[in-house]
């Protein structure tokens, strides 16, 4: 009988060892339920002696969040069975990956008058234009529509557009 635990005590020396070998796992969730995901996660690592050093939620993208797990097996079964916890995604992420993904960006300072842009949100997405001007106070920018038939001028959110990238492509 006491040959699972010394298996099991094994397993946890291995951890031990690969502890400073922190690895970085996404795991897909139902989006808005991050937090409940993310506590019902940690309770279980607490509860089974789980290994994990961090949960992070990102809020762009939505949807997923981040655990911080020596090994991806930890991580599988630290979500099985948990409600609105999905799957876990295929692959490792590296700790850039996730300073892009929860470092904040100042939206609007990005954009000045004469930019051109994509809409990457709301109605309009898919469509590119100009910037008009720019509504710091309340986040804001005014556009003109290229693909429109008539000049039309339109208020949208920093947050739904992206600068198009002038890459030089003919």
């Amino acid at each position: 009988m006491s040959e699972p635990l010394d298996e099991n005590k094994d397993a946890h020396q291995e951890v031990e060892k690969e502890e400073k070998k922190s690895k970085f796992f996404a795991v897909k969730v139902t989006r808005g339920q991050e937090l409940n995901v993310a506590m019902m996660i940690e309770n279980r690592a607490k509860r089974e002696g789980i290994p994990l050093y961090s949960i992070v939620g990102p809020s762009r993208p939505g949807g997923f969040l981040v655990l911080e797990t020596p090994m991806a097996s930890f991580a599988d079964r630290l979500i099985r069975d948990i409600r609105h916890a999905r799957r876990r995604v295929k692959g490792m992420l590296s700790p850039n990956e996730i300073e892009l993904m929860i470092k904040p960006k100042p939206t609007i300072e990005a954009f000045a008058p004469g930019m051109e842009i994509e809409v990457i949100a709301g109605p309009l997405k898919g469509s590119r234009g100009k910037i008009v001007d720019v509504i710091k106070s309340r986040n804001e920018v005014v556009l003109t529509i290229y693909e429109a038939s008539y000049p039309l001028k339109v208020t949208v959110p920093a947050e739904y557009i992206k600068p198009v990238s002038s890459s030089g492509g003919g």
